[in-house]
């Protein structure tokens, strides 16, 4: 065997020999090979692969000749990279035009927040691969047009030549529209204006192009005006007056005595903004540190509210708020709001209410192009929202979202909802803490027109597991927890009823030719059902197949929490052919879902994410 191997070794090692390369000078760099090039490359490889062939044969007798394994041959792998290192100058990719190259590059950006200065993020990534790259993504202004910064970064010494690398991005970024967001660290008792005035003043030559800004302001309204807004003003390029996308924070938090403070405050750091001016605002988001119990009397005009389409006040859900608050904004207060709005399309707010509505005499608010609503709703007991909701009226809503809060009371107010808007309503989301049981399914029967559905169950944490009487490996799910949390666990599950079960999936499942009346939601594609749930593998399996063979057509997209091993298997393999034919099937176990993220990244702090909430279906685990 020793000496077999031998003479084929060195076979291998004359056919590459005698097979020497013309190109080995440009093999593994970024070469673009002349047309001319390209053919000889080709003819040459001809020649590579005939003799890797033989060699491979030879190999083969070897084999057979010594009845076992003779391991790897190494000369036989240097071959193959050889020849792969030979078809990487005739990659495409290589002769792209700089104009289709710029496209690709722009399709590389981040879809849903602006870029950073992460080196493994498009755009800096780019300029990484190759000259050629690198020349062509300088010379492409829209591939710098967005940009996240974090704030207070000095304090950590981030970067010390920060501000020139935000010079030379600006400078990159041409004469494009611009999209800029600001990012705290967690620092969260430190003022951010002294770090924001230095980066707006860097920023000043290009602030008349911004189009969207992301920002976080933290201090008293002295140092805003003084620090901030005066040099701006100065310079004529303060971009509140003139940005028509704006996502402004105002935290007091940090403020001593902060209560006694915060109408004053906000009133005066608004003023000093000069929001109020702003003629071109279609797009504005306002939170602030403490709740609105009255509108600040800088934002009584008709600017920048007449003009705006999207609005979110006191937005439910704020990913990049490292205080972690959520305020709300009175209901008296948002009907103020929404009538200075006569062409909202999108709202989005958190209310809560202290005073009884309605005020005697006030006239409902007509909202005639208002889409897409997001409620969340605090202190269900004391509300009165459904008197709330009797002065809104929204004639062309067809989105609509509604988070709960409270345990007790949503089901009068969805139902009021409901009622007035069943029909038009093509997407709800609703989250709830609480429910009867069965009333879902009587509830989304009276939404015939529904294309996208996600109930969410928050449910306690000992309550959020998956209860089934379907057996896996032998045992049932109930075996299973209780060897994996133990007795005195498993009496708590048992009390719990979840209300997104089988027997909702069967109100959502057609009958086929025989059933009474028609099932609910026939429209629907895209479901999404997580939380408290309890789904059987037959359950699921019956739902997909019988919508498969509805006649509005088979489901898009299924997202669910599905905590069971052998069965998440089995329902994915009985599934095949479904997400074969184009169903995207998302069987999530929320015990295996990353929480933390890969660590804290300077680059990436509080980086605010865009939500199209008008988008069908979702990402995999958002």
């Amino acid at each position: 065997m020793t000496i077999t191997r031998s003479v084929f070794r060195i076979q291998a090692i004359d056919d590459k020999q005698g097979t020497r390369s013309p190109f080995e000078s440009v093999l593994n760099t970024n070469y673009v090979p002349s047309e001319e090039e390209c053919r000889n490359i080709e003819g040459y490889l001809e020649t590579l692969r005939i003799g890797l062939s033989r060699l491979e044969d030879q190999a083969r007798i070897v084999r057979e000749a010594t009845e076992g394994d003779i391991g790897p041959d190494l000369e036989l792998e240097e071959l193959k990279l050889f020849i792969a290192a030979h078809c990487a100058l005739l990659s495409p990719a290589r002769r792209l035009p700089d104009d289709i190259l710029r496209e690709v590059f722009l399709n590389c950006l981040p879809p849903n927040h602006n870029a950073t200065f992460s080196p493994a993020d498009s755009p800096v990534l780019l300029t990484h691969v190759s000259n050629r790259w690198r020349d062509v993504a300088f010379s492409t202004p829209r591939l710098w047009s967005t940009l996240h910064i974090p704030l207070l970064s000095r304090l950590l010494d981030y970067s010390s030549n920060r501000m020139s690398t935000i010079k030379e991005w600006m400078a990159r970024s041409g004469s494009v529209p611009l999209s800029l967001s600001f990012g705290t660290l967690p620092v969260a008792l430190l003022p951010t204006i002294p770090d924001i005035g230095l980066l707006l003043s860097v920023l000043s030559p290009a602030l008349t192009r911004l189009e969207n800004m992301s920002i976080t302001l933290r201090g008293r309204r002295h140092s805003i005006f003084k620090k901030l807004i005066q040099s701006l003003e100065k310079k004529r390029r303060n971009p509140f007056r003139r940005v028509p996308k704006l996502e402004l924070y105002i935290d007091l938090a940090a403020i001593p005595n902060a209560r006694l403070l915060t109408r004053l405050e906000c009133d005066g750091i608004l003023s000093a903004l000069h929001l109020e001016d702003n003629m071109h605002l279609k797009d504005l988001t306002l939170s602030t540190s403490f709740s609105l119990a009255t509108l600040p009397n800088t934002m009584k005009g008709p600017h920048p509210w007449s003009n705006l389409e999207s609005l979110r006040i006191q937005p439910h859900r704020r990913d990049h708020n490292e205080n972690g608050l959520v305020r709300s904004i009175i209901c008296d207060v948002l009907l103020d709001v929404l009538a200075l709005c006569p062409n909202l399309k999108l709202l989005e707010a958190r209310c809560s209410q202290f005073q009884e509505l309605p005020i005697p005499g006030r006239e409902a608010v007509t909202l005639p192009k208002l889409k897409h609503v997001s409620l969340s709703l605090a202190a269900w007991k004391n509300l009165h929202v459904v008197d709330f909701l009797a002065k809104c009226d929204w004639p062309v809503l067809s989105s609509l979202h509604l988070c709960v809060e409270e345990i007790e009371g949503p089901v009068n107010v969805l139902s009021a909802l409901t009622d007035r808007y069943g029909p038009r309503l093509t997407t709800l989301q609703f989250t709830f803490p609480n429910m009867p049981k069965g009333y879902l399914g009587k509830l989304i029967f009276e939404l015939p027109n529904l294309l996208q559905l996600h109930l969410h169950h928050e449910a306690s944490a000992e309550h959020e597991i998956q209860l089934s009487d379907e057996e896996e490996d032998g045992g049932s799910d109930s075996g299973g927890f209780e060897e994996h949390f133990g007795d005195g666990l498993l009496s708590v599950f048992s009390s719990f009823e979840p209300v997104l079960d089988d027997e909702l999936l069967a109100v959502l499942t057609p009958k086929g030719a025989k059933q009474a009346r028609p099932y609910v939601c026939p429209c629907l594609q895209y479901l999404r059902l997580e939380g408290g749930t309890s789904f059987s593998t037959e359950g699921i399996l019956g739902l997909l197949r019988m919508r498969s063979t509805s006649p509005s057509g088979p489901f898009k997209q299924l997202y669910t929490t599905f905590r069971k091993g052998a069965a998440h298997d089995r329902l994915r393999k009985e599934c095949a052919d479904l997400v074969e034919a184009g169903l995207d099937l998302q069987l999530v176990n929320p015990e295996l879902e990353v929480t933390g993220g890969p660590g804290y990244s300077l680059c990436k702090a509080n980086l605010p994410l865009d939500d199209d909430p008008f988008a069908l279906g979702w990402q995999p685990y958002q």
